[in-house]
């Protein structure tokens, strides 16, 4: 039996109590736990964290919960007789918690920067300095984490002690009721799964397949620094006045296309589009004036953008671009030109190599067309099933109409579906797969895939190593002759319906052999000899 007065009715004291250590104690001594370690950096403030620091958070305020709601449970005099009296004061501050965070999660949805996090954070106030430091250390998705575990812990140390403790009497009531508080605390600890879901994923992904222990990434390529006019761009360029010339701002074809082609229409833009090249000489206020070639929709700047092939094909068919530099559409993008009643004009212009790259610690250097499909099928599983060592393959992909995930499913798998990727292996930009490949995200295990010239002559990575196909390796020569087996065109695509004359007098220049030449001082293979 306890040890400690038992009385009928719920009394002021004992609520009093209960809100003095959620509110007050657990959070002013969790503070000095936490306030030193977070301001020492032993957190990674660049905005990610991981399975450690989620632990972390999580076990520390469980555990000093715990043992508090046991203390609490051990020392209290006020504790009434009836079970739910006894138990629902110590489960509200949870559940009004959990309430509150699940509305901020919901609002916010998970973007621990919305105010909604704000009405969380004054919920607690004894918390704001914690959270004050995981918000600016870009660490705000651990902010419910370390409340909701205290709280939790609180609940279970005392239903776990206050059962212990009146084992003897049988009273079925209370098991019934801290099974009700047992189940609250379960909801806690999985809506904080499902709130660092990503997190938790790409913890256990690094204890299953490793890590390369380095923690530099690398983000998508800048390309204002080869923009168009931009000192320095290492634009290719044809040492001679071209044969064509656009000088009035109105009569150039707007350009838009894939990031891996910006280099070849940046360069072509910066030969004959004269007159965004006075423009420009005039416009000189401020060097990140060169962002607006790649990015911003307002006049003139959209002459010569970079959205991305996805963006690109939808630029296009909205009629926001005239000439659109990129891969061959998907079915999707197809359907979508279909439904507008309009038809693409596909000239193309050269081809690049579509590549498949390890880290360049993996000792597997050839891949067969058979095992890349059976790898993205799910049927290889293993790199000792391809030569490799005893690791799990992880293969990343690219987003639904992208180029190079256009290029997969046409080129590679050939009407095979592609298993679905979860959060570790999906990847956003091209830059993010050989990052993730070449760096510390799994990279041991890591297989990706792009087109070369982004890879080699862009990002240059060194970390990674291109991988032979069917025994041929990835090179101009192999493209050019067409032994590797996923080399493949790069097009100028417009809309049939677009008669301009402008548009015209470009594709012809683009196909002509200063257009060719281009093309190839780029870093492509020409569809047609330069010197034709």
């Amino acid at each position: 039996m306890s040890s400690t007065p038992d009385h009928q009715s719920l009394r002021p004291g004992y609520i009093v109590n209960i809100v003095l250590i959620i509110f007050l104690a657990l959070p002013l001594l969790l503070s000095l736990v936490f306030v030193p370690l977070l301001m020492s950096n032993a957190f990674h403030a660049g905005g990610e964290y991981g399975l450690g620091q989620l632990s972390l958070v999580f076990v520390i305020p469980l555990a000093v919960g715990a043992v508090a709601g046991i203390a609490f449970c051990t020392g209290s005099r006020s504790k009434p007789t009836s079970p739910w009296a006894r138990y629902v004061p110590v489960a509200a501050p949870l559940v009004l918690l959990l309430i509150i965070a699940v509305y901020a999660y919901t609002v916010s949805n998970g973007n621990y920067n919305s105010p909604a996090w704000g009405v969380f954070a004054w919920a607690n106030p004894a918390y704001l300095i914690v959270n004050l430091l995981l918000v600016l250390g870009g660490l705000g998705g651990l902010m419910p984490v370390h409340e909701l575990s205290a709280a939790a812990g609180f609940v279970l140390g005392f239903v776990w002690w206050d059962i212990r403790s009146r084992r003897s009497s049988g009273r079925t009531v209370a098991w019934r009721a801290a099974g009700c508080l047992i189940a609250i605390a379960a909801c806690t600890w999985l809506f904080i799964g499902i709130a660092n879901k990503e997190q938790i994923q790409d913890g256990i992904a690094k204890l299953r397949y490793g890590e390369a222990g380095m923690k530099t990434d690398l983000s998508e390529y800048d390309l204002s620094k080869i923009a168009p006019f931009k000192k320095n761009n290492g634009l290719a360029t044809l040492g001679h006045k071209p044969q064509l010339s656009f000088t009035d701002l109105n009569e150039m074809p707007r350009l838009d296309g894939a990031t891996a082609l910006y280099p070849i229409y940046a360069a072509f833009a910066e030969t004959v589009y004269e007159g965004l090249g006075e423009w420009n000489k005039q416009n000189t206020a401020t060097e990140t004036r060169h962002n607006v070639y790649v990015s911003v929709d307002e006049f003139p700047y959209s002459i010569v953008m970079c959205t991305t092939t996805p963006n690109a094909y939808e630029n296009l068919i909205n009629k926001k671009a005239d000439i659109i530099i990129v891969a061959e559409p998907s079915q999707a993008q197809l359907e979508v030109v279909r439904s507008r009643q309009e038809e693409l004009v596909m000239t193309p212009l050269g081809s690049d190599a579509f590549v498949f790259f390890a880290n360049k610690n993996n000792p597997v250097k050839d891949l067969s067309i058979q095992e890349i499909r059976d790898i993205y099928t799910g049927k290889i599983t293993n790199w000792n099933e391809v030569g490799g060592k005893n690791l799990d393959i992880l293969p990343y992909q690219r987003p639904q109409d992208s180029g190079s995930q256009t290029t997969m499913q046409n080129k590679v798998m050939k009407g095979l579906e592609m298993m679905e990727p979860d959060t570790i292996s999906r990847a956003g930009g091209m830059g993010e797969v050989i990052s993730k490949v070449a760096s510390y995200r799994n990279s041991k295990n890591a297989l990706g895939y792009t087109f070369m010239y982004y890879a080699s002559s862009m990002v240059k990575d060194n970390r990674i190593k291109y991988l032979a196909v069917n025994g041929i390796k990835p090179s101009p020569d192999t493209i050019r002759d067409g032994s590797y087996p996923f080399a493949g065109h790069f097009y100028a695509v417009t809309l049939k319906s677009n008669t301009s004359p402008q548009v015209k007098k470009m594709l012809d220049w683009m196909t002509s052999p200063e257009g060719q030449e281009l093309v190839e001082k780029t870093g492509y293979v020409p569809v047609k000899s330069s010197s034709n």
